[in-house]
C-alpha cells in the first residue's frame, strides 16, 4: 500500500512523532517527552511539530501540551498499516522534499468603504531553507461581501527568486458588515492535477479604521 498523499508531504520528523504517539498510545505529551521518546533534536522536533499543528494532526494548548486530533489518530492508523506492509521504508520516488513557505496577506491601515477599492499585498517567502529548483503555484482568491481585482495569481518560485510579492484590490459591495477574503494555494504535483497546499480566510471590517497594518499568515508546504 502507499500512504495517503498528504502524509507523504510531511517531513520524516513529523511522521516519527506520529509513530511515537501511536506506539505508546499517547493522546497528549509535552515537547520534552516527545523529543526524549523520538530522539529528535529541538530543531528537528520544531520542524516536525509545526507541520503537524499546521495540518491539524495535532493541536497545542495554553500549557504547550500537544494533543492528537482525530485526523492525527487516523494518520497513525494509516502509518501503522503502511509500516506493517513495508517495514516503514518509503519506496524510491514515493516521497517528496517539502519546503515550508509563509503565505502572507497584508492589509494596510485605513478605513474600507462600500464600492471603494482598497489595495492589499500578497507575499510568499520561505520560512527556512529555500527551494533548490523552480516550482509553480496557483494562488486563488475568493470572497463574500464584495469582489477582488484578481481571482488567480500564478507564482513562480526558484532559488534565484525565492520570494513572490503581488498586489490586488478588494471592492466591498456592502452586503455584509465585513469583507471575507479566502486565499488558497495550489501546486501541480502529479499528472497535472492541482493539489491544495494550504490557505486561509479572514474578515476585513467595513467603516472601521484600522490603526495599523494587519498581517495574515498561513504556512504552506511546497513539494519539490
Amino acid at each position: 500500500m502507499s500512504l495517503p498523499f498528504e502524509l507523504t508531504t510531511l517531513p520524516p520528523q513529523a511522521l516519527n512523532i506520529l509513530r511515537y504517539m501511536g506506539r505508546l498510545n499517547l493522546e497528549h505529551a509535552d515537547a520534552d517527552t516527545i523529543m526524549g521518546g523520538t530522539g529528535l533534536s529541538e530543531r528537528s522536533f520544531s520542524k516536525g511539530i509545526k507541520r503537524l499543528v499546521t495540518k491539524n494532526y495535532m493541536s497545542m494548548d495554553s500549557a504547550r501540551i500537544y494533543h492528537l486530533t482525530q485526523k492525527g489518530s487516523n494518520a497513525i492508523s494509516d502509518i501503522d498499516t503502511y509500516d506493517a506492509e513495508t517495514g516503514g521504508v518509503f519506496a524510491m520516488g514515493q516521497t517528496n522534499d517539502t519546503f515550508e513557505y509563509d503565505l502572507c496577506v497584508i492589509v494596510p491601515p485605513g478605513t474600507y468603504y462600500v464600492n471603494e477599492p482598497g489595495t492589499l499585498m500578497l507575499g510568499l517567502e520561505p520560512t527556512d531553507t529555500p527551494l533548490s529548483d523552480e516550482v509553480h503555484l496557483i494562488v486563488r482568491l475568493d470572497c463574500s461581501g464584495g469582489d477582488v481585482s484578481h481571482r488567480e495569481f500564478t507564482a513562480s518560485i526558484s532559488p534565484d527568486f525565492p520570494v513572490v510579492v503581488a498586489e490586488f484590490d478588494i471592492i466591498p459591495d456592502g452586503t455584509a458588515g465585513a469583507f471575507r477574503l479566502r486565499v488558497e494555494a495550489f501546486q501541480s504535483i502529479r499528472m497535472d492535477e492541482l493539489e491544495e497546499v494550504g490557505g486561509m480566510y479572514f474578515d476585513i471590517p467595513l467603516g472601521q479604521a484600522l490603526p495599523r497594518p494587519q498581517a495574515m499568515h498561513a504556512y504552506i508546504d511546497i513539494v519539490e
